[in-house]
């Protein structure tokens, strides 16, 4: 299919055993550890939707804004009552795929080979603690976490060694998660129009958790009013 040319998302799945992709983004069982993990994520996601228009104004157009002039720039906005959850299940599921991802490197498991930076793998391993409740880690919290990980994921300050996208600039986690949501369960991909929605919840969900780690940040600091 042409669509699969230009994203390159064959090549992300060409060789690799299709079970294993579609578990690395998949919702946890109800058995699992990870799924109280995923439903604080996406608790801590539908939540703050509520809040999103009583933000500053210049926060959430700053969000949005790419360089190209302040002409048609629109403000991030909340999304419809009835589609947040669901966009949040993606969020949810990005953050336990990060654990996984982690796993299969600390385990030494290079059947999907990833690269990880030193902050992204400390988060990754908090995110890990708090779900199994490692004795004698650091503690933290659901929200805490929640905006930690868009900053050492998302953020070019954390991850300053991108040597490993310069033969392939598709070399990203999260393009990675994009593309594992969107495979059916025969290892094939959805038909372009329905594979073009979830991508667009997957870029929501990483403007919502850029947002999200700001507001901590001057929360913490003190620096800017939020409101």
């Amino acid at each position: 299919m042409p669509h699969l040319h230009f994203t390159v998302w064959g090549d992300l799945v060409d060789g690799f055993d299709p079970e294993l992709l579609l578990s690395l983004g998949a919702i946890p069982e109800p058995t699992n550890p990870f799924h109280d993990f995923y439903l604080k994520m996406v608790n801590v996601f539908v939540n703050e939707q509520e809040e999103l228009n009583r933000l500053a104004g210049h926060l959430r157009l700053s969000l949005m804004d790419k360089g190209k002039g302040q002409e048609n720039l629109k403000t991030f906005n909340p999304l419809a009552i009835e589609t947040r959850q669901d966009y949040g299940s993606y969020w949810g599921r990005w953050c336990v795929y990060v654990c996984r991802l982690y796993k299969l490197q600390k385990d030494g498991d290079t059947s999907y080979d990833v690269v990880m930076s030193p902050a992204q793998e400390k988060l990754a391993q908090m995110a890990w603690d708090y779900t199994y409740k490692t004795p004698g880690q650091q503690k933290c919290n659901a929200e805490g976490l929640a905006a930690s990980l868009p900053q050492a994921f998302w953020s070019p300050e954390c991850n300053k060694n991108f040597s490993y996208m310069c033969e392939n600039q598709f070399n990203d986690m999260t393009v990675w998660f994009a593309a594992f949501v969107c495979l059916e369960q025969e290892g094939t991909f959805n038909q372009p129009r329905s594979a073009a929605d979830k991508p667009v919840r997957v870029k929501y969900m990483v403007q919502a958790g850029m947002l999200r780690w700001a507001m901590w940040y001057i929360k913490e600091h003190n620096q800017l009013s939020i409101a």
